[in-house]
């Protein structure tokens, strides 16, 4: 009689925790539809002109399931946002970028050309999420000071570096290492926004031969040899 009781009442808690995890997981699609949707309007017609009823009606959920996972729209496209911050300045990422600038033995070309890229190829990975963090950027103080804070100044501390190693080796001409900085980042931040932001066709929709034909014109200029 014991045993019996304990198998009901095991067989009572397998079917509790299977309907909690059936539960968990009509919740977690849910919550990925809101999402998606959200990352779909907001990078098309921006945070002020997408309305919480419009993304739940295009998630094909309730408003009120909306409010339920996210409680508001701001944390909505916080949820949106904060991967995309996580991967740009985790630590693996930024000792990544450390090691690839501050490779000894590549020449300033290959190291740029591995850095551009490899930065290009996260934002296209991440590309509708990487328009809506800009176009917000744009109106928002608190989303351009995470990127200034989180993924600018950590980065151009070490591009100062590289560019003062490049100096050193006699690769770089002796000019302000800080305006070479910021040419780097105008050069990089400026195909961003046009390219995946304002959607400006480039040269070539070949992406290594973007980053190999802008590096080349930032190391060896416009004037013919």
């Amino acid at each position: 009689m014991e045993s019996e009781t304990k198998e009901q009442t095991l067989q009572q808690t397998i079917e509790r925790l299977t309907g909690e995890l059936e539960k968990e997981k009509r919740k977690n699609k849910s919550k990925e539809k809101i999402l998606d949707a959200a990352i779909n309007m907001f990078s098309q017609k921006g945070f002020d002109n997408s309305s919480t009823s419009d993304i739940a009606k295009e998630a094909g959920v309730a408003e009120v399931t909306l409010f339920r996972n996210f409680q508001s729209k701001n944390n909505l496209l916080y949820q949106i946002l904060s991967p995309l911050f996580i991967k740009m300045t985790s630590p693996i990422i930024l000792k990544e970028v450390k090691s690839q600038f501050s490779a000894v033995e590549g020449a300033s070309e290959e190291v740029l050309i591995s850095i551009f890229k490899d930065r290009l190829d996260l934002i296209e990975k991440n590309n509708k999420v990487v328009q809506v963090l800009l176009r917000e950027a744009l109106n928002r103080e608190e989303i351009l000071e995470s990127i200034v804070n989180n993924i600018t100044i950590p980065a151009k501390k070490e591009a100062l570096e590289f560019v003062q190693r490049m100096k050193d080796k006699g690769e770089f001409r002796d000019v302000q290492e800080q305006a070479v900085v910021d040419l780097l980042f105008y050069t990089m931040f400026g195909y961003v926004l046009s390219h995946h932001v304002f959607q400006i066709e480039t040269f070539s929709n070949e992406q290594d031969e973007v980053v190999e034909t802008l590096v080349d014109l930032l190391l060896n200029g416009l004037k013919s040899n």
